[in-house]
């Protein structure tokens, strides 16, 4: 059954089709019920016998009319099909469009196949960087990485690198004590809030990561998460008027048979004149988290073998 209404809505939509395609025809068949008895009929009919000199349709010419009218009563269905085909089509691309407004553009295009994201663009952009740049210790390679990030999310938002700020701060042990901070890239926090601020105000997501309170903090608009007191804005926020977004996630390294952290860093992720994703309501957010967490998953693996080869080189320093 369900066969048979499937092949039946396929020869209609096929028919609307085709009548679309070849709408001179379309257009003659509509128009002939206006010509047909007035005009056909009184003047032809009594020489192609389908009515006699009073005008009374003949058998057969009952039989052309209603064949008539029925295929132009065919005919105007099929338009009726075509145009609620087309409202469909309206409806999907309308519906597309209002997903790419709020912000599941994002979550359903972008940030789709994440694998294939972080397994093909985000690995060939940290080899290039690999190319160009030294690693001669585990620090140097955590300021590749971020390096990486940046041509990552710059690749993934559409917005250039130099309106992303990635910053990494790294410590071994467990990172209480804010002196215990680093930043692994310094050349990249000028004009950023010092470490000591960061470490210390409880108003910065930084202070809320290390405290562990919060281990992925997303602020889709810095504006809002300003006017919460949940986000201490720079000089280059400022410069921007504060519009942007911001990452900032813990990445923690253990000991693999205690379980005791050995290391941890926070990587941030700043955006300049545009936020990560237009999303308004709160679904369309958390969707645009998930899969954020999901792209800096493939750098946190390998951010927590930097760190765990940094605590080896200071215990062997020891």
């Amino acid at each position: 059954m369900g066969n048979f209404a499937s092949e039946k809505r396929g020869f209609f939509c096929s028919a609307s089709n085709w009548f679309e395609k070849h709408w001179i025809i379309k257009t003659l068949i509509t128009f002939l019920p206006t010509i047909w008895l007035p005009v056909i009929v009184k003047l032809f009919g009594v020489n192609l016998s389908i009515s006699d000199e009073a005008g009374t349709l003949s058998f057969w010419g009952k039989i052309i009319t209603i064949a008539l009218y029925l295929l132009v009563l065919f005919v105007l269905i099929l338009g009726g099909i075509s145009a609620k085909n087309k409202k469909e089509l309206q409806d999907e691309f309308k519906e597309k469009l209002d997903k790419a407004i709020n912000g599941q553009f994002y979550y359903e295009y972008i940030l789709s196949g994440i694998d294939s994201v972080n397994k093909d663009i985000c690995t060939d952009l940290l080899k290039k960087i690999k190319q160009k740049e030294k690693a001669n210790t585990p620090v140097d390679s955590l300021r590749i990485i971020a390096k990486s990030v940046q041509s990552c999310c710059s690749s993934q938002f559409d917005l250039s690198a130099n309106k992303i700020l990635v910053s990494m701060a790294y410590c071994l042990g467990s990172g209480n004590r804010p002196e215990d901070w680093k930043w692994a890239n310094p050349e990249e926090v000028q004009g950023g809030l010092k470490l000591s601020e960061l470490t210390s105000n409880s108003q910065t997501a930084f202070f809320r990561v290390m405290n562990r309170s919060e281990q992925f903090i997303y602020y889709n608009e810095k504006t809002a998460a300003i006017a919460e007191n949940k986000y201490v804005p720079d000089e280059r926020d400022k410069k921007h008027k504060n519009i942007g977004s911001i990452v900032v996630c813990d990445i923690t390294a253990t000991e693999v048979t205690s379980n005791v952290t050995i290391a941890r860093a926070i990587l941030s992720i700043s955006t300049f004149t545009k936020c990560v994703s237009k999303a308004t309501d709160e679904n369309s957010i958390k969707d645009v988290e998930r899969n954020l967490v999901g792209i800096l998953d493939y750098y946190e693996n390998l951010i927590r073998r930097e760190l765990a080869t940094l605590a080896a080189c200071d215990s062997v320093d020891k």
